[in-house]
């Protein structure tokens, strides 16, 4: 019995031994560590040349639905829409969040193209300037800071041409222009404000504070005017600041949680006044204060440049808690939210949609942006990360 069971052991170890041999026969041996193991040693913020980054992928989006439409399944950290004077083509740029990943879809006829296979480990936040030329992604380093990479995306490769912006940086945004990023760095003595100029490389200090954490209102050029107050929570008071011609003053505008979006005639505001939410509308020419009947956060808010008008999302009815604004920047609460008209000099409100009603989804809108002409709104959904338009 004992040799009957040695001779089956040693025919299947010759087996084995032959199966081997054949595989190295026709496979041959794995010339380096990465081809047997996965290489999981990216940090955040490194640039990694993806295998095969040339290879372009395409495919093809619904771009013909309803007004309210998905645009990604992707989750995305920043997008912009592109719009090509020598085409008249519309077209929605968007970075993939993790990845960094570039992508356009062609709003006429939904063929979506990966313009950039260049990996940025970590990415988490993006913009995209309006001509679809330049690039900043925002790797997450720790919980609060970035690490910045500039992209210049061309047509000529599927790669971006990289530069790591050599600062801590809690914030940035891209000019309207295109020319410049805005970005806030942050040291010992608080935060500075920054354009760097893509082109030229020069960097100039557009305002500096010396509270350490802000929510920036960025102007649409370097030269215009900039609002910041303290990045908002309920147990600290606020107060709104702008920087205009390289001054900071401060606008009558305070309170516990205060969250605002301004321009040249009015300052609409959220406030916490005894464990309650409350909405004002500030107009700058009479100085008088209003009531308003939605609440203002930034992210969910674009506010007109030279008139009374917002729009905002916002879901009706809500009771928020004393805790707000900080449980939705924690995730802790979400909104089925809706679209709405606002009109500051009233001020009244109208509803534009109801994202729920419309695609019985929980969409939960940040980012929200307007595109050429005010004629698409788009946002992302909190919830996800896709990215979704809306048709007015």
């Amino acid at each position: 019995m004992q040799k009957k069971a040695l001779i089956i052991t040693g025919v299947i170890i010759i087996l084995l031994l032959i199966s081997i041999w054949i595989y190295l026969l026709f496979f041959g041996t794995p010339k380096t560590i990465n081809e047997v193991f996965t290489d999981f040693s990216a940090n955040s913020g490194e640039v990694v040349n993806t295998e095969n980054q040339n290879q372009t992928e395409t495919s093809t989006i619904d771009v013909t639905q309803s007004k309210l439409r998905q645009l990604t399944t992707k989750p995305v950290a920043g997008f912009n829409e592109v719009y090509s004077t020598t085409t008249n083509i519309k077209a929605m740029y968007y970075a993939e969040m993790g990845t960094g990943h570039i992508y356009s879809i062609n709003l006429e006829t939904g063929e979506e193209k990966r313009l950039s296979a260049t990996t940025v480990a970590g990415v988490s936040s993006a913009e995209i300037s309006a001509k679809g030329d330049y690039v900043a992604l925002g790797s997450q380093a720790n919980d609060k800071n970035s690490t910045i990479i500039i992209g210049k995306i061309s047509s000529d490769t599927n790669e971006i041409i990289t530069k790591e912006l050599p600062n801590v940086v809690d914030d940035f945004s891209i000019s309207l222009s295109g020319t410049d990023l805005f970005y806030t760095n942050k040291d010992t003595n608080g935060l500075s404000g920054h354009s760097y100029n893509f082109k030229s490389g020069n960097d100039k200090i557009l305002f500096t504070t010396p509270f350490h954490e802000a929510t920036i209102q960025w102007g649409r050029e370097s030269d215009d005017t900039h609002y910041l107050y303290p990045k908002p929570t309920y147990l600290l008071e606020g107060y709104l600041y702008q920087v205009s011609k390289g001054k900071m003053s401060r606008l009558p505008i305070s309170g516990h949680g205060l969250t605002a979006m301004a321009n040249d005639h009015i300052v609409a505001y959220s406030i916490g006044e005894n464990g309650l939410s409350k909405n004002y509308v500030y107009n700058r020419q009479t100085k008088t204060t209003k009531t308003l009947n939605t609440t203002i956060l930034p992210e969910k808010c674009i506010i007109a440049v030279s008139t009374e008008k917002l729009i905002c999302a916002w879901e009706a009815g809500v009771n928020l808690p004393v805790e707000f604004p900080d449980k939705w920047y924690q995730g802790t609460t979400q909104y089925k939210d809706s679209i709405w008209d606002i009109y500051g000099d009233t001020p009244s409100i109208n509803l534009i949609v109801d994202t729920f009603e419309e695609s019985n989804r929980n969409i939960d809108i940040t980012n929200l942006k307007a595109g050429v002409g005010n004629k698409n709104l788009y946002f992302i959904n909190k919830n996800d990360n896709t990215l979704w338009m809306y048709e007015l």
